[in-house]
């Protein structure tokens, strides 16, 4: 779980990660990814759940 500030890229290559906070980017390989702060960027072919309020690249989402 990240809570803080990442100015780096997170990697999920399997297991659950959750980012609470802000990160820079998010590379999901593997696992599932739930994103309820803020991602700069997003690549991979993990799953992804965004929350409600979420924001990727500066854009707040609906959950998804």
């Amino acid at each position: 779980m990240v809570t803080g500030v990442v100015k780096a890229t997170v990697r999920n290559d399997g297991g659950t990660v959750e980012i609470d906070g802000i990160v820079a980017s998010l590379v999901s390989n593997g696992g599932h990814s739930i994103v309820g702060g803020q991602v700069g960027n997003y690549s991979g072919k993990g799953p992804a759940t965004f929350k409600s309020g979420a924001v990727l690249q500066g854009v707040p989402l609906e959950q998804t």
